[in-house]
């Protein structure tokens, strides 16, 4: 259901932006994409580092690799 309700706003926003694109001055559509760019970005960042980065129960920073720190030598 929320991939259909994703789908639509994005859709809808489509074409609004393409109706009323006219009525807003430039300035004001550059800043908007720019904007809407660096959300992408920051919410990106932000759910890369939710998956990599986690708190044990004890308080500790987990990094996703293993407590003994040889995770990068058993990948390579």
């Amino acid at each position: 259901m929320g991939t259909i309700i994703n789908a639509l706003a994005i859709v809808i926003g489509g074409v609004l932006g393409i109706l009323f694109k006219r009525f807003l001055k430039e300035r004001y559509q550059d800043t908007i994409i720019k904007a809407t760019g660096f959300s992408v970005v920051f919410l990106g960042a932000v759910g890369t580092l939710s998956k990599i980065l986690t708190v044990r129960p004890d308080g500790t920073l987990n990094t996703g690799g293993s407590s003994d720190g040889d995770f990068m030598n058993r990948n390579l």
